[in-house]
């Protein structure tokens, strides 16, 4: 069984119906695949829910089925070397870069592939760290 960490960005588009993200996300759990999201991505996802929408609900039912990645520790430690690491990247202190690092040292701490619309920050450089799959979001088809 391998282990798929979801960038906000895919989980976003599978909510607002997006095709694509609901053939990727129907492929990788029907191959009996362990998806995770980070804490971060759960937050990214809780603050884009509009009032009154249902959003909430359909937010929480996605995240039941996901495991999530609680930001601990080893976590934060594995953020903070690739912020030192990758200071092009990320930034060198805190700034709008360090949801990103979270979200890869979440999927660097459980060794899980991290799936990826963020082509911008997790596909510019090699990162040894993570293997990461970046998806293009122009793409007719994600899987």
């Amino acid at each position: 069984m391998s282990k798929i960490l979801l960038d906000t960005g895919i989980l976003m588009r599978f909510l607002r119906g997006q095709r694509q993200a609901k053939e990727l996300f129907t492929t990788l759990d029907l191959q009996d695949n362990l998806l995770l999201i980070s804490g971060i991505t759960a937050l990214e996802l809780y603050i884009g829910c509009r009032p009154g929408t249902g959003d909430l609900d359909e937010v929480e039912r996605l995240i039941d089925h996901l495991q999530v990645v609680e930001i601990d520790i080893p976590v934060s430690k594995k953020a903070a070397i690739l912020i030192k690491k990758y200071p092009s990247l990320f930034g060198s202190k805190i700034s709008r870069g360090t949801a990103d690092a979270l979200i890869l040292a979440s999927a660097w701490e459980k060794e899980a592939t991290l799936y990826t619309l963020n082509t911008r920050h997790f596909a510019a450089a090699e990162i040894s760290e993570v293997d990461i799959h970046p998806l293009d979001q122009n793409a007719k088809v994600w899987v």
